[in-house]
């Protein structure tokens, strides 16, 4: 029988170091976000191409976040009606609400792509529950609750 022979890629201490490295972040207890210094950047193929520290990425958030401005005012109104890109608290008057929800004091997030396309998220403050909706054509489709 003839003997196989297989070359190594890493020494037997680099074969230590890896394996000592992993079971490290194997076992790492992250207690606190104050523990994160960065975060790996990942490209569509899946391929580690950086670094960013967590400033970074809160500035990305932060920027992301800024588009959709909370709405301060009481809406009051058909949720039918609601345009734009914003969150907003809802009043005690709110119509085509989520079944068995009540408007009072829950908030929407409305994403608007024009007058034909959007979406809307609905939060009920008193029952913790979250649905969703598409609008196609300028028809809203029925709420839906998301598990």
């Amino acid at each position: 029988m003839a003997e196989e022979i297989y070359n190594l890629k890493y020494s037997g201490e680099e074969t230590d170091e890896i394996l000592e490295s992993a079971k490290n972040v194997k076992e790492a207890n992250l207690t606190t976000l104050n523990d994160i210094s960065g975060f790996v950047c990942i490209d569509k193929n899946g391929n580690a191409i950086g670094m960013m520290s967590k400033e970074q990425v809160a500035q990305v958030v932060g920027g992301l976040l800024d588009y959709y401005k909370f709405d301060s005012s009481t809406y009051n109104d058909d949720l039918n009606l609601l345009t734009g890109n914003k969150y907003i608290r809802l009043g005690d008057d709110c119509t085509n609400l989520p079944s068995y929800e009540s408007s009072l004091g829950s908030i929407v997030c409305c994403i608007e792509w024009d007058l034909n396309a959007g979406f809307q998220v609905y939060y009920g403050c008193n029952t913790g529950k979250m649905h969703f909706r598409g609008k196609f054509n300028s028809a809203w489709k029925q709420w839906v609750e998301v598990s």
